[in-house]
């Protein structure tokens, strides 16, 4: 089997495949601080794909990048054979907490996200969403401020673009807005 059929989802993901130093980097990026609660990734996120968290790994001098959710059951699960999908039993997209993870068919993930009463895939909008570096008081703040866009983007860590998209009314229309962008 290749290595590139290893580590994507959702054929099997041997945990042989991951060294030492991968699993505490892995780990160093879940907060696991609430043994019973989810364990939330607090690294990268696949915004456009579902808001799952994401980790990339280097093996024999490829990269790859691995759905974190998908390595903390195999991490937690090394004799599991990881055929199917890992889905959440706390529909939380970035939890990691082996706990609230089963394997599972893509019928079990889709009566899943019946219950859970979203869509095929979860879109978390404004301060849900993972990866929004505001909050609506921030946007707030810029659509009173009169400081120059330039200078308001470098202060919320944002492009002038996400300001003016902001101060035009484009995007965080209302708190609960359904607009197509977050920042």
């Amino acid at each position: 089997m290749a290595v590139k059929d290893m580590v994507n989802s959702p054929v099997p993901m041997p945990t042989a495949i991951f060294e030492d130093s991968f699993i505490e980097r892995f780990w160093s990026k879940v907060d696991t601080s609430e043994e019973d609660q989810c364990w939330n990734w607090k690294a990268s996120v696949m915004v456009k794909r579902g808001g799952y968290g994401q980790v990339s790994m280097g093996l024999k001098g490829s990269r790859y990048v691995l759905k974190a959710h998908r390595v903390a059951y195999a991490l937690a699960n090394p004799k599991s054979n990881m055929v199917g999908l890992v889905c959440h039993k706390c529909n939380n997209p970035l939890c990691c907490n082996p706990s609230h993870l089963y394997l599972g068919t893509p019928l079990d993930n889709a009566n899943d996200m019946r219950k859970a009463e979203h869509g095929v895939h979860m879109v978390m909008r404004g301060e849900e969403c993972p990866a929004s570096k505001l909050t609506w008081a921030d946007v707030l703040n810029i659509r009173e401020s009169t400081a120059t866009g330039r200078y308001l983007a470098a202060l919320y860590k944002v492009s002038p673009t996400a300001i003016s998209k902001i101060r035009r009314g484009l995007v965080w229309k209302e708190k609960g807005s359904t607009s197509k962008q977050t920042w």
